[in-house]
């Protein structure tokens, strides 16, 4: 297949932020070409019984272009700063395996899981060596249970990847797992009460250039618990 999307909006912004303390800032390009790509996937299914699957999927996308960030010598009100913008890079290839398993095991209680392997290669096109794809980790696990009957749903999930860019540049996003809940009470056909838990084993997100030897943020989101209604007719 052929397919296309558009780059964040941010980087079309046609505009400049500006620090004159620094001489630096940051701005957008208008002119950005939308990501193309020419995908193949092909996948197996196997049905063995009742709410149970298990399944295998081989996937290959070749990525025309990459948004990569240039550095630049701008003139503002008579200051010599260092800009950084983005425009379209080189493009990569990203190619996998992802496999599939979930089933309802007995009296409602049920699991699904899924791995993912994403082997992914770029070279960039400002320094010439081989980089990070960016969004891509090597690794993903997600691993659901869940209880079901005709009045109350719950969910309890982890999902883990292994480190990743977080875009085209230095930037990588540590190792991270999170493990997250759900509880849905059935009031009637049309009315359900919820309560969510999100970071239940209150993860740390790590951010470090190249290697974690650099670190670059460290943020602490804490365990977020939500409750609501909701409603349907």
């Amino acid at each position: 297949a052929r397919v296309m999307s558009r780059p964040q909006y941010n980087h079309l912004m046609p505009s400049t932020n500006y620090n004159v303390t620094q001489a630096q800032g940051q701005g957008g390009n208008p002119d950005l070409d939308p990501y193309r790509a020419n995908q193949f996937d092909v996948s197996l299914e196997w049905y063995f019984d009742d709410a149970a699957l298990l399944s295998v999927a081989l996937f290959n996308k070749d990525v025309e272009s990459f948004v990569e960030f240039k550095r630049t010598i701008e003139q503002h009100e008579g200051i010599a700063m260092t800009i950084d913008r983005p425009i379209n890079g080189s493009g990569g290839t990203i190619r996998g395996v992802e496999i599939g398993y979930q089933q309802e095991l007995i009296y409602g209680f049920g699991l699904i899981t899924n791995y993912t392997y994403v082997d992914g290669d770029r070279t960039d096109s400002i320094s010439g060596r081989e980089d990070y794809v960016p969004g891509t980790s090597k690794h993903t696990i997600n691993l659901t249970s869940y209880y079901e009957n005709e009045w109350l749903s719950s969910r309890l999930a982890y999902n883990y990847r292994t480190h990743f860019a977080t875009g085209v540049g230095e930037t990588m996003m540590d190792n991270f797992g999170q493990l997250d809940g759900s509880i849905t009470f059935k009031v009637s056909d049309s009315l359900d009460f919820v309560i969510e838990a999100i970071n239940l084993t209150d993860e740390i997100t790590y951010l470090y250039e190249r290697n974690e030897y650099a670190p670059t943020g460290v943020y602490q989101n804490g365990r977020r618990f939500y409750v609501g209604v909701r409603y349907s007719h």
